[in-house]
């Protein structure tokens, strides 16, 4: 995204904004935005339909890949928080994965996990550029560092194939936010099956040589080799690893 440039610029003061044009202001994100200002009901239709984005729907770049059609009768308790055009969803779930995304249409009815925190910027601010501002790192480290309690997505009994043997929201959402190259290959080799073959062939593996050898060493699909760990890396040469530790993992513990 880029923004048109001024004449004249001023210091704000703040270390990691810098400087700002002269004519702007800085405020707190409370002053600009509010937040999770409506919630679905639990009186709420049974029949009532909408579009949900759980965590491990939103990539850490591109954004929202996929919304689910659901029922309000057989939806999760978590699919709660209504969202609108202009909005700013922000995970407060291992907030390090960056699920962090604009809104920028909504076809019907639109629902986000309460995994979600829902920023609405008011007129004072472009919503857009909320949407900047909040994927920067700083904003990240800074919710990361004060946060407590909010690295565990509680899990609801639903939530883990029996199957598979796996969550698959856990796994996905991982995937997505540290290996999206990788994902985006394998979905142009596998088309719309690219999450059912995935997830299948992570669960064979994980019989075939158990789950603690495919956490440490990985697996291979289709020529994709895919991690679910990020370990303390040896030195500090290399940068991607370096950010890349300490992202967690895509199997629940």
């Amino acid at each position: 995204m880029k923004f048109k440039t001024y004449a004249k610029y001023k210091d704000t003061g703040v270390e990691w904004l810098g400087e700002i044009p002269e004519h702007w202001n800085v405020i707190r994100l409370k002053y600009a935005a509010s937040i999770n200002d409506e919630t679905l009901s639990e009186n709420t239709d049974p029949d009532f339909e909408f579009l949900y984005v759980d965590i491990g729907s939103v990539d850490s770049v591109k954004g929202i890949q996929e919304k689910d059609f659901m029922r309000f009768e057989t939806s999760p308790s978590r699919a709660r928080r209504i969202v609108s055009e202009g909005d700013v969803i922000v995970s407060t779930v291992r907030t390090y994965l960056r699920a962090i995304a604009p809104i920028d249409e909504v076809d019907g009815n639109l629902i986000v996990s309460t995994g979600f925190a829902v920023i609405r910027p008011k007129n004072i601010i472009k919503s857009k550029f909320a949407a900047y501002a909040l994927r920067a790192p700083y904003f990240v480290d800074c919710v990361v560092a004060n946060s407590v309690g909010v690295s565990y997505q509680k899990g609801l009994q639903n939530d883990y194939d029996r199957a598979l043997c796996l969550i698959q929201r856990d796994v996905l959402g991982f995937v997505y936010a540290t290996q999206p190259k990788k994902w985006e290959k394998l979905k142009n080799y596998h088309g719309a099956d690219v999450k059912e073959r995935f997830l299948k062939r992570l669960s064979s593996e994980i019989s075939k040589r158990g789950a603690l050898d495919v956490f440490i060493k990985g697996f291979k699909d289709s020529g994709c080799r895919f991690r679910l760990a990020f370990f303390r890396p040896s030195s500090g040469l290399n940068e991607e690893i370096q950010q890349l530790y300490g992202r967690g993992s895509g199997l629940r513990n």
